[in-house]
């Protein structure tokens, strides 16, 4: 489980440093630079996955899938409706870009890590006192 969140971090850092900020990731073309962040949300989702896979509670692994395919959807979808219909409204492609922002993070693995710590505890105590 820590090694999946270490190899997205490791993706998280690539993708800021080698198409978002770095030096290099201003020299490459912008089409360069999406097709790179998608390729590594779409890598981040079978890290995560592998993951949760043997977590005992395995709504977490259809969680993590789910949101993070939907999220990929709609972010691939949208910019392919944008491009092919030449609507390049700024403030719609930074709401794009913020999902793929927040997506391509470790925030959504540690929020379920903690979502997994409140339900184990909670099933925890409903074990012990059984009136609860």
């Amino acid at each position: 489980m820590w090694l999946a969140l270490l190899a997205i971090l490791a993706l998280c850092t690539a993708d800021h440093v080698y198409f978002t900020e770095g030096r290099g990731a201003q020299s490459l073309s912008d089409g360069v630079r999406k097709v790179a962040h998608l390729s590594i949300l779409a890598a981040i989702i079978p890290v995560g996955y592998l993951g949760w896979r043997r977590h005992p509670q395995q709504w977490l692994k259809r969680v993590w899938l789910w949101s993070h395919l939907c999220a990929l959807s709609v972010v691939v979808l949208a910019g392919a409706a944008c491009y092919s219909l030449g609507y390049y409204d700024k403030a719609f492609l930074k709401k794009l870009g913020d999902i793929r922002l927040f997506f391509c993070s470790p925030v959504p693995y540690l929020v379920l890590y903690l979502l997994s710590l409140i339900s184990g505890n909670l099933g925890v105590a409903q074990k012990e006192d059984p009136a609860a």
